[in-house]
């Protein structure tokens, strides 16, 4: 099948116009390397014109509308405000978006990421999300994002093109998350500095601070995590 990729700036949408005007890929080049906003369509399931293994399902005809600024999308119910224009000299958009609380691990699921099992079983029960987005001169910003993850409530900003990442977390017991198999101290320790140094591995730009943490055993206050690009992380 054939497609049609348009470039805007550093973003890039390629469209399977035989396959009801589907989106077969969304990214943003980022250095030497590309963001992808979507997951990328198989080679294999644009050959065979498969609606279902393409980045988004067919948007013609009307699919996916968007009524009275409300949507589901995934299983996640939510609204949508903002405008995009068009005729500026890059694309550029003010958009707002918060969803209602919803259980995450079955859209994760349909997008392609499952959450890992975890100690506790009601781990990843409840996530509600709002966040203001800005794309201009080709570069997309997330600011603020904010919301609540079962107990915890966070906020900060994102910029996915620099990977640059800020957020802060008011308290979270780290033990319900991790896997079931880590029940010793020295398990749960081991465990979190292989997930601190799996992230220093994305080669991000982040920083996170925690006004109380618990982990194994032990309550940290004022606790901050820092990723820096070179793939070095401090504590």
């Amino acid at each position: 099948m054939d497609s049609l990729t348009l470039r805007q700036g550093a973003l890039g949408v390629t469209l399977a116009p035989a396959i009801g005007g589907s989106i077969a890929r969304f990214w943003q080049d980022a250095g030497r390397r590309a963001l992808d906003f979507l997951r990328p369509t198989p080679p294999e399931a644009l050959r065979r014109g498969e609606p279902g293994g393409l980045s988004s399902f067919p948007l013609v005809p009307w699919s996916n509308r968007i009524r009275a600024g409300r949507f589901t999308f995934g299983g996640i119910p939510g609204t949508f405000d903002g405008r995009i224009d068009f005729d500026e000299p890059a694309l550029a958009a003010d958009l707002r978006v918060a969803t209602e609380p919803f259980a995450p691990r079955a859209p994760a699921i349909t997008f392609g990421h499952a959450l890992p099992a975890t100690a506790d079983p009601a781990a990843f029960e409840s996530l509600q999300v709002a966040l203001a987005a800005r794309l201009a001169d080709g570069e997309l910003t997330l600011d603020p994002v904010s919301g609540r993850l079962d107990d915890t409530n966070f906020e900060g900003q994102a910029v996915p093109g620099r990977k640059s990442i800020r957020a802060t977390l008011d308290r979270i017991d780290l033990n319900r998350y991790l896997p079931p198999a880590a029940k010793t101290a020295s398990e749960k320790k081991r465990t979190l500095e292989e997930i601190v140094a799996g992230l220093a591995e994305l080669d991000l730009d982040a920083e996170i601070r925690v006004g109380e943490v618990k982990i194994a055993g032990a309550t940290m206050r004022d606790a901050v995590i820092r990723v820096e690009p070179d793939g070095t992380h401090t504590p």
